[in-house]
């Protein structure tokens, strides 16, 4: 199922609904359920932000699973999310932008 979705070049970053207060990205689902496999397809096909790494972290429960989101987690994490930019103008104007 998994590969016919990346074949079909299915969004990954679509959440599920877990229950009435919880959504979570596959990347997520495959951490709660402990698939080293699976996670480690996605976190190398895919660009995570380091907010969802952070939570998918937060449900892994074995070693190699947590180590794998850990380095990504880190790598993310120094790769600042926003590169600043400062517009010439009398007032300095400073933008995220998302890289």
């Amino acid at each position: 199922m998994i590969k016919f979705l990346l074949e079909e070049k299915a969004n990954p970053y679509i959440t599920s609904t877990v229950d009435d207060k919880t959504e979570e990205t596959i990347l997520e689902t495959a951490c709660r359920w402990n698939y080293l496999r699976i996670i480690k397809l996605y976190l190398a096909k895919f660009q995570w932000d380091a907010r969802t790494l952070k939570k998918a972290l937060k449900l892994c429960s074995t070693k190699e699973a947590k180590n794998e989101l850990e380095r990504a987690y880190k790598a993310a994490d120094n790769n600042s999310i926003f590169d600043w930019i400062c517009c010439n103008s009398d007032h300095k104007k400073i933008v995220p932008v998302m890289s």
